[in-house]
């Protein structure tokens, strides 16, 4: 193979690219409207991920090659471009490799087989999770395809690279491919790396520094994994399964080295790939490194981490210590899925102990820290009941900030793909279109569209109830956690012991007739969940509304939040909550849930509002909301309570504007309401409302 010159590229579309708009805020300043200066990282600006599964490829390639000197490299693409201009990226190359998933295959795929049209020498090559173990269906469907690669790809091809000119792949293990006279063949699984430092940093070896060089004017984001591995095998998972179950592990010194570089080179998003971040001793150790490095540059830092499932006491201290950190802002997930025992069972979940959630939330909870908590629609073995009922366990356990909804999704190589699960379990998928939430409509994603096949019907939850569960995910998204009637319900659920689902369960029945406004709010999400049954995209496209795709819980709250329809609204809520409670025979002044309902509205941020406003109140209504926030038992007291809502601090003049705000604080649903104080009151509960003092403000947070 001496003294062929080799030119490879490389291709790993990103799952998430975010377009940054800009936004105008302003706040009042001695009565005078003023623009708000915004962070750096508020900026209208495009983030995108460092391809890493590709960039690990050429590290690997340019140590470990016999002659590094005959690989030349392009640049790697690693975001979509119009197929034309992508074709001739990579032109080129005499060696294309790509790393697919299901956000990024059938793109990858055209990409693919334009290339070998105009040039079929190129040699293709295909890795990743979207290839399925047995590839014998797929390289028939994909003809130019030349090879496929299964499990880690850094030794596999490498060896591809060495044999490129002769071809030979006989022997050459974790590859599939067909031969001249289309005999299949698939070579036995390679070993995992137990060493990772085997692999070169493309932190540290120059390759990130190159790409970073070649596109000066990209944002990053930045995928970053220190082991790699998962214990556990659920069965809508490909992580387990696809890495097998145990662990392999990078140095700490290289990690400490990475994060260093990380730091200096104003990575502010970083999503640790580990499946369990937490489950090592040594991992608190990586976050207190990881805080320390990003303090001493002065350089924020968003981090997304994926749980250790079993080892609170861990979780516990490395979310202490990102929360003590100056610079680290941190989304602790609580991965649930599902918290009914048969259903977990089904799943191969039943060895992760739901009691370890329970600790994790009530720590958070006591703690202030923002978490969210992944529970998945359609799953084997859930009804319509156990799911609601489900939700609202998680909510009773202090699960106040948000809940993410996902669908079940069919992936390949999971065990819930293998035709003998899906017919035990009765599993009706449809496709649908992968359309990124608040991704601009006409994006050039579009051009390709990507496509999930996701669970709409099992053995024991009907189409008709799938709808169902749909429609109540996105009313509870809607009414707790985008805070629309945050107030109420939590001082009613957690302060006074009434039923989450007997609450949720009157706006999902409310009648068209007396209640207008939360009947058409709840067809309005209903609507889009039978689009999603037809194979409509997830989320939904708003021309109007900055020309993006929408989450339905978002379309509803825009919806509602124009016009009158918010005050009609409150005042149908007040009316469906006091006879809600009406109905169990619980003896409930009125008062506290219209007291509860006026705080949420004012707190409520919107567009145009440039005066503070004065909430009166007969109970102490916001000291409770506060102290049900941080975990604490409500005093319920009846005594007469004033309030100023802070709406001087951000102001919107236009719902554009707001609606960009929407957008970014997506994942600090918080921030919906306005910051207010509490003024100053007669100190003794009373039997009536009484004029509030307005001396010595105490400022607390809605947040």
């Amino acid at each position: 193979m001496a003294g062929v010159q080799t030119t490879i590229g490389l291709v790993q579309i990103g799952g998430v690219i975010w377009e940054r708009r800009s936004v105008q805020r302003f706040h009042l300043v001695d009565g005078t409207l003023r623009a708000k200066q915004l962070p750096a990282n508020a900026q209208a600006s495009s983030l995108a991920y460092l391809p890493h599964s590709v960039a690990v490829l050429q590290a690997c390639a340019k140590k470990h090659a016999a002659d590094a000197r005959l690989l030349q490299f392009l640049p790697p693409l690693y975001r979509r471009l119009p197929l034309e201009a992508a074709v001739e990226h990579l032109s080129a190359a005499d060696v294309v490799g790509f790393s697919t998933y299901v956000c990024n295959v059938q793109y990858s795929l055209a990409v693919a087989q334009e290339l070998k049209r105009r040039r079929p020498e190129v040699l293709l090559v295909v890795g990743g999770p979207q290839v399925p173990v047995r590839a014998e269906a797929f390289l028939r469907a994909y003809p130019f395809v030349d090879l496929v690669c299964h499990g880690e790809g850094e030794r596999t091809f490498l060896e591809v690279l060495e044999r490129r000119q002769t071809r030979a792949w006989a022997g050459v293990r974790s590859t599939s491919y067909l031969t001249a006279d289309g005999q299949f063949v698939a070579n036995p699984p390679r070993p995992r790396l137990v060493d990772l430092d085997d692999i070169p940093s493309p932190m540290l070896d120059g390759t990130y520094d190159d790409l970073m060089r070649w596109a000066p004017e990209q944002q990053w984001l930045a995928t970053w994994e220190t082991n790699r591995g998962c214990p556990f095998t659920c069965a809508f998972c490909d992580w387990g399964s696809a890495m097998v179950s145990k662990l392999s592990f990078y140095s700490e010194e290289r990690l400490f080295q990475e994060v260093e570089w990380l730091a200096d080179h104003q990575i502010e998003h970083l999503f640790v790939c580990d499946a369990n971040f937490g489950m090592m001793p040594r991992d608190v150790e990586i976050a207190r490194h990881i805080a320390a490095t990003y303090a001493q540059r002065g350089v924020p830092l968003a981090i997304s981490i994926q749980n250790t499932k079993n080892r609170t006491d861990r979780t516990e201290q490395i979310q202490r210590i990102f929360k003590q950190s100056r610079v680290v802002s941190f989304g602790a997930s609580i991965s649930l899925q599902s918290v009914t025992p048969a259903v977990l069972q089904l799943i191969k979940r039943e060895n992760i102990s739901l009691e370890a959630f329970d600790r994790l939330q009530k720590y958070y909870a006591s703690e202030g820290l923002d978490t969210y908590t992944d529970l998945i629609i359609g799953l084997p073995g859930e009804t319509y009941e156990s799911f609601a009922n489900g939700v609202v366990s998680v909510i009773r356990n202090g699960q106040f900030n948000r809940i993410t909804f996902y669908e079940c999704s069919i992936l390949p190589n999971t065990p819930m793909a293998r035709t003998e699960y899906r017919q035990a379990h009765a599993l009706e998928t449809v496709a649908i279109k992968i359309v990124q939430a608040h991704q601009p409509l006409g994006h050039r994603d579009d051009a390709i569209p990507e496509w999930i096949d996701i669970v709409v019907s099992t053995a024991t939850m009907s189409r008709e109830d799938w709808v169902r569960a749909r429609t109540f995910a996105y009313l509870v998204e809607l009414l707790f956690f985008d805070r629309v009637l945050h107030v109420p319900l939590l001082m009613l659920g957690m302060g006074l012991g009434f039923d989450f689902r007997g609450m949720f369960d009157a706006f999902m029945d409310a009648d068209d007739v007396a209640f207008p406004v939360t009947a058409a709010t709840r067809r309005l999400v209903e609507e889009h969940a039978r689009s999603m049954l037809r194979g409509g995209p997830q989320y939904v496209p708003l021309v109007e509304w900055l020309n993006l795709w929408w989450p339905a819980d978002q379309y509803a709250l825009i919806d509602l939040a124009q016009g009158e329809a918010l005050a009609t609204f409150y005042a149908e809520a007040l009316a469906i909550l006091t006879h809600s409670t009406e109905a169990t025979g619980a003896a409930i002044d009125p008062v506290l849930i219209a007291d509860a309902l006026r705080l949420n509205q004012a707190l409520f941020a919107l567009p145009f509002n440039l005066i503070d406003e004065i909430v009166e109140t007969t109970y102490s209504v916001a000291e409770d909301y506060q102290a049900l926030l941080a975990g604490r038992r409500p005093q319920l007291t009846r005594r007469p309570s004033a309030y100023r809502v802070e709406r001087g601090a951000t102001i919107w003049m236009s719902w554009t504007d707001w609606c960009e705000d929407l957008v970014r604080r997506v994942y600090r649903r918080g921030h919906y309401l306005y910051p207010f104080q509490l003024l100053d009151t007669q100190s003794t509960p009373v039997p009536d409302a009484a004029n509030a003092g307005t001396a010595s403000p105490t400022r607390l947070s809605a947040l």
